[in-house]
């Protein structure tokens, strides 16, 4: 099929349909004036002023269109890449456990200290990482990872130390619950928009195959709990994103997350569970908050007085800063509203460490899912009802067996942690003792001196290894 045929296919966006407009008020002036505005010399000019765009962003399409004339003259122009939706990608990127498994592999295996540069490289390789060093390691910092200098002021990747910390924690409480044969569920929310389907399929100039949509106009969310034995029998919840009708509305949140988890989750599953989550803002709204600096006034005296602390309710707020911090719980002891419903059915609750979805083997299940629903979506964009439909239909499709075999992964994961963190605590101990000391930045450094690093972690390690026990 020829380009503009294809181009007849396609749904056209709001600003394709501005711009069309644009053209055809123009077009009518002239026929009206019996006259170009412009000579026809004047190239780009023309089209700017025909559609309303830049001159700049007219020569630079241009510019891209000569070339992909040259190179795939039966594509189509692609999209630029928005901002905000690649922030929102690398938020939620769900490979991220390959990147700690890399970085790990840098130290514990190849025996180097690995820069963005060098992490680029081998992520490349490996997974046909798409983004670009900046990105990358933006990735790193908000997922756990900074720069903290060595021995010759360079920087090495590590892990915070409260990450690794609240992993072992997490590690050992959950082996402990294991040998005492409690029944684990896993919890999570997910949610899949109308235009999910497969980036790329087999087509030709005759077949076209998957049709992928602009953007989405429909988004299900999706609430589900399992444990070894599959999905949690009457457990799951689907409602459309944005709809303020029905018992759930429009949004995840604390109101619709804790409806669901007293109506469907708490009433369908064994007493004495263990319920693991992530810590999620509508999974970590506090009960009796302790104020902070930037609390008001207000706010202060009204916990020191419903906490029966002696306060002069005419103090400075600084004052009543001091009095709260000298009486406030220790930070491991706060209480959250989902810890106590739960609790008070008889449950116990554990939380998973931040940045460690590969933790949980629902993250599993939800790939499936998704995977289910793309290869049942061939137009990029189902009406919300046989979106809804593919829903349910991707959950039954999910067996006990690939429960158990997620969990099963998820348990080979924990336990390559826990040999490998003992391992990372002790080198990156001996790193800091050498350096004398620590820096947060964030900037990364050259690779000029990589010789020097790889010689002084090897030293590292060798150190460790000749430590007893």
């Amino acid at each position: 099929m020829e380009r503009n045929q294809f181009l007849h296919r396609q749904a056209l966006s709001g600003q394709s349909r501005e711009i069309i407009a644009n053209v055809y008020r123009v077009c009518d002036e002239e026929a009206l004036a019996n006259a170009f505005k412009l000579p026809l010399k004047r190239k780009i000019d023309r089209v700017a002023l025909y559609t309303g765009v830049s001159k700049d962003r007219v020569s630079q399409i241009h510019k891209e269109d000569m070339k992909r004339q040259a190179e795939h003259p039966d594509q189509m122009l692609s999209s630029p890449p928005n901002k905000k939706s690649r922030i929102c990608l690398f938020r939620d990127f769900d490979d991220f456990s390959i990147i700690r498994r890399t970085i790990n592999n840098f130290y514990l295996e190849l025996k180097m200290v690995p820069t963005v540069n060098k992490l680029l490289i081998k992520l490349r390789e490996i997974m046909n990482f798409p983004y670009s060093r900046e990105t990358l390691r933006k990735l790193l910092k908000a997922n756990g990872f900074y720069f903290r200098k060595c021995q010759n002021k360079r920087k090495i990747l590590v892990e915070r130390p409260a990450i690794l910390h609240w992993r072992y924690k997490y590690i050992r409480a959950i082996r402990k619950y294991r040998e005492e044969g409690r029944n684990i569920v896993y919890l999570d929310e997910t949610w899949v928009d109308n235009d999910l389907t497969f980036g790329k399929c087999w087509q030709s100039n005759e077949v076209f195959g998957v049709v992928s949509n602009i953007r989405a106009n429909g988004r299900l969310v999706i609430v589900h709990a399992g444990s070894q034995s599959g999905f949690i029998h009457n457990a799951g919840l689907v409602f459309k994103a944005g709809q303020a009708s029905g018992d759930y509305h429009g949004q995840m949140n604390k109101a619709n997350f804790t409806k669901w988890l007293e109506e469907k989750l708490l009433p369908n599953i064994p007493q004495n569970s263990v319920i693991i989550l992530d810590n999620a803002p509508y999974h970590s709204v506090q009960e009796n908050k302790v104020p902070t600096k930037s609390s008001i006034k207000k706010d202060m005296t009204e916990w020191l007085t419903k906490n029966g602390i002696q306060h002069d309710p005419a103090a400075r707020k600084w004052e009543l800063f001091e009095i709260i911090q000298r009486n406030k719980p220790p930070s491991d002891e706060k209480n959250y509203v989902v810890d106590r419903i739960i609790r008070t059915h008889g449950h116990v609750v554990l939380r998973t460490p931040p940045y460690m979805c590969e933790l949980n083997p629902i993250e599993l299940v939800w790939a499936q899912l998704k995977n289910y629903i793309r290869s049942h979506n061939t137009t990029g964009d189902l009406a919300m009802k046989n979106l809804a439909q593919l829903v349910q239909d991707g959950i039954e499709s999910i067996t006990p067996l690939h429960w158990a075999n997620c969990c099963k992964h998820v348990m080979e994961i924990e336990n390559k942690f826990w040999e490998t963190d003992q391992i990372m605590e002790e080198v990156e101990q001996l790193i800091i003792t050498n350096a004398g000391g620590n820096d947060d930045s964030d900037d990364d450094s050259s690779d000029n001196d990589e010789e020097s690093d790889k010689e002084n972690y090897i030293q590292a390690l060798e150190n460790v290894d000749q430590e007893p026990g």
